[in-house]
């Protein structure tokens, strides 16, 4: 399974476009109420939520087509987080446009402007848009395609995406030169990458790109282009001139992006003041008063961390993370339509469930003094349960802080960590002084969360560690680990992930021979984010120092 280290790594092909005097986004469409344009950030929870928006009128297609024009040409920022406003035909997606509210620009036709997101937030106040995302990975295309065109029946549908990257290919492998006089720069590394998949396949079968991962910056003297194909493709080339790397494949993943219960009711217009006002509607912008728990919100936390008793499973099971409800609060303030969108599961999914229909009435929100429903979201952190019956830690509540991990402690030798693997064979090596093991940290993070599905990665807490030995040649083999995490050994297999995924490079000591070099790889993991450590003896001592890290979000997020 793969996910390319960059989204918009396309940004470093050699094809460049040409800036105009003055280009709008919207300018070329001749819209009419089949199409609508919609606003949104990567996540529902992320901070671009602010900026949602939906339209649906052609009168205000017309508007944005009058003045968004953009003329001043913007520096370009990679990054992971950024806005996308989807132009849809029904519910076909016709064009995308990029965001980076960041770094106030905007990509037209792939050249970047600067923005104003003024912009922005003027359509989120006119047309506000409360959205949620779904996120399926199938292993076959035809499925992933199947699935897609299913939902779209679904009148709460906003847009679904059948791949969530620019490619659409079965899968990844690299092509790699040495620096030369016909290869002088990665741009002629791509440049002849596209030339000889040009020659084996049409430009929409593949994607070539150069992207600044550890390897490139660790090898002045190569270029490692990364190509995304069909596994037909990938053996069709033969390498002359160039390595080809091994060929990895990917899921074919479904994000659906979805109207929040009620919003699609009614699509309400806010100019002028003909508007009627829909007192049935969630979370309306217009709230005079909002939703009040009898003595206030840290009222409500206490009676939750009062009323939650853990599941005998959980406590078993050592479960630990974020759980997510969300909940109606009626005009009567009774709680109702109760879900768990995001559980940790061994019953803490329906204990909460159980707890909040128990809770006594709200005050609910009121419009013109006239109550409204209200949509709830409650975010709960659990903790480690460190014996029966703990309280659970809420998110806003003052709460005991977790018992962190004590510092790693390992000794040189032949075995750093008391599990000894034993499935290396002889070897000799030296310890590794200074960073002698080079590899791409983002691509040994990505290979290890995604070697978890979402439900046990969200209920992983704690420490593995690992003591690798990598040859001359860049193999790598596990030959001993600690476990300091909830799951069983035979539940991670995460040595299983090093020895088959990982590619190494193996500095030249200081007599100019390469070593085999043992070396240290951490993965430590909170409630929402996964950290990789690249650790090694310190040349003077017996600690442990980090060479380099590198560190994601357990929702993907770099």
């Amino acid at each position: 399974m793969i996910k390319p280290s960059f989204l918009l790594a396309a940004f470093f092909s050699t094809c460049i476009s040409v800036f105009a005097q003055s280009v709008n986004p919207f300018a070329k469409y001749s819209f009419d109420q089949t199409y609508s344009i919609v606003g949104l950030g990567r996540s529902s929870e992320d901070s671009f939520q602010k900026y949602s928006f939906i339209l649906r009128d052609t009168a205000d297609f017309n508007i944005l087509k009058q003045t968004w024009n953009f003329n001043k040409r913007s520096d370009f920022y990679l990054r992971q987080e950024f806005f996308e406003i989807f132009i849809l035909k029904g519910k076909e997606l016709v064009d995308r446009i990029i965001v980076n509210p960041t770094d106030n620009n905007i990509q037209v036709d792939n050249n970047w402007y600067y923005f104003d997101n003024s912009l922005l937030e003027a359509l989120h106040e006119k047309f506000p848009l409360e959205y949620h995302i779904q996120q399926r990975s199938f292993r076959s295309e035809s499925i992933s395609k199947a699935y897609a065109d299913s939902i779209r029946k679904e009148p709460s549908l906003i847009y679904a995406s059948e791949s969530y990257y620019l490619g659409k290919h079965e899968g990844q492998f690299y092509i790699t030169y040495n620096k030369s006089k016909t290869i002088p720069n990665f741009q002629m590394a791509t440049k002849a990458a596209c030339k000889l998949l040009g020659e084996k396949a049409g430009p929409r079968e593949f994607s070539a790109a150069y992207d600044l991962s550890d390897y490139n910056i660790a090898h002045e003297n190569k270029f490692r282009i990364t190509v995304e194909s069909s596994k037909a493709i990938y053996d069709k080339i033969r390498p002359e001139g160039f390595a080809k790397g091994d060929w990895e494949e990917r899921d074919f993943e479904v994000y659906s992006y979805w109207l929040c219960a009620g919003a699609q009711n009614k699509t309400e217009k806010f100019r002028g003041g003909n508007s009627r006002l829909n007192v049935d509607r969630f979370n309306v912008k217009a709230l005079e008063m909002k939703p009040e728990y009898s003595g206030g919100i840290s009222a409500f936390y206490d009676y939750i961390q009062k009323a939650f008793q853990w599941p005998e499973a959980a406590v078993s099971a050592g479960v630990s993370g974020k759980l997510i409800a969300d909940f109606i609060i009626e005009k009567d303030g009774s709680i109702t339509d109760v879900k768990v969108v995001q559980d940790l599961g061994y019953g803490t999914g329906e204990e909460l469930i159980r707890v909040l229909r128990n809770s006594k009435k709200w005050q609910p929100g009121k419009i013109h003094g006239i109550p409204v429903r209200y949509r709830y979201s409650l975010p709960l952190s659990l903790p480690p349960p460190p014996q029966a019956h703990s309280t659970l830690a809420v998110i806003g509540a003052s709460t005991q802080s977790r018992k962190k991990l004590p510092p790693l402690q390992a000794t040189k030798g032949q075995y750093y960590f008391e599990h000894k693997l034993n499935k290396c064979g002889d070897i000799t090596f030296v310890n590794e002084d200074g960073k002698q093991a080079l590899s791409d940290r983002f691509s040994i993070l990505n290979y290890v969360v995604n070697g978890f599905n979402a439900d046990t990665l969200n209920k992983l807490i704690g420490r593995a560690s690992y003591q690798v030995v990598i040859d001359s040649t860049g193999k790598c083999c596990t030959i001993s680990s600690k476990n300091e995490t909830n799951l069983p050994d035979q539940s991670l297999r995460i040595d299983e992930i090093i020895d088959s995924k990982t590619i190494w490079n193996v500095l030249p000591s200081k007599s100019g021979k390469k070593e085999a070099v043992s070396a240290i790889l951490v993965f430590t993991f909170t409630e929402d984010k996964v950290k990789y450590q690249h650790v090694a003896f310190d040349k003077n001592s017996d600690n442990l120092v980090e060479l380099e890290f590198s560190e994601k979000n357990k929702g993907g997020r770099w």
